[in-house]
């Protein structure tokens, strides 16, 4: 079935239009862009779908979906268009040895505690930034916190380091230190991948949008 298609057959008014994200990173920069297409395209229903790294590009390419939105490379068979850049950050207590140091590289980590989370989501997450950090050699100690509300308590309380997105930082780490990774690969590329056959006025006025809420250059 078509991600852009009648929601009953008997119904050629009202569509629905699908679009996969990668691990919730794009659910909050979505906001503006969907508030300002619903005005455009009160007709059509867009759902977002919280999906793995490896499902979003075959289920494009499948037409189960008519956009990714993710932090993979182009490939030959997809339009792409870039959106945003997200950055690698590490999350500490405050008395953390490091959390004066003048830079953190990935490589300082490696003899850290390194909490993640059981989440599905936040899970993903963690497994794309320890694989683009620190490629054959993670920290040895990796540690599945079996209840995902306790991660950032034990962070505060010295148990361990967190790795999160800059795009996540809230007033939830407020308690903690925060700070950039300084590696090269701390810094990634989020993009739109979608059909070019699939011209839609609905499908082109969303691409419009996203393409109007990137940050400058991109």
């Amino acid at each position: 079935m078509h991600p852009l298609f009648p929601l009953t057959a008997g119904d050629r008014s009202s569509h629905t239009l699908a679009i996969g994200c990668f691990a919730s990173l794009c659910r909050d920069r979505l906001a503006e862009p969907l508030v300002a297409f619903t005005t455009t395209h009160p007709d059509v229903a867009v759902g977002v779908h919280d999906m793995s790294l490896g499902e979003l590009l075959p289920a494009v390419e499948a037409r189960r979906i008519a956009i990714a939105i993710c932090p993979c490379e182009p490939v030959e068979e997809l339009a792409h268009t870039n959106l945003w850049i997200d950055h690698a950050v590490v999350a500490m207590s405050r008395d953390h040895p490091l959390a004066a140091a003048p830079s953190i590289h990935a490589a300082l980590l490696r003899e850290e505690v390194l909490l993640i989370s059981r989440d599905r989501n936040r899970a993903q997450l963690n497994r794309f930034l320890i694989e683009r950090l620190f490629a054959s050699t993670p920290p040895a100690r990796i540690i599945a916190d079996p209840r995902n509300d306790r991660l950032l308590e034990r962070v505060s309380a010295g148990e361990g380091i967190a790795l999160l997105c800059e795009s996540q930082v809230d007033a939830s780490l407020a308690p903690l230190v925060v700070r950039p990774l300084a590696d090269a690969r701390a810094s990634f590329r989020l993009r739109a991948h979608w059909h070019a056959s699939d011209g839609a006025p609905p499908l082109d006025t969303l691409l419009d949008l996203l393409t109007a809420s990137r940050e400058p250059r991109n």
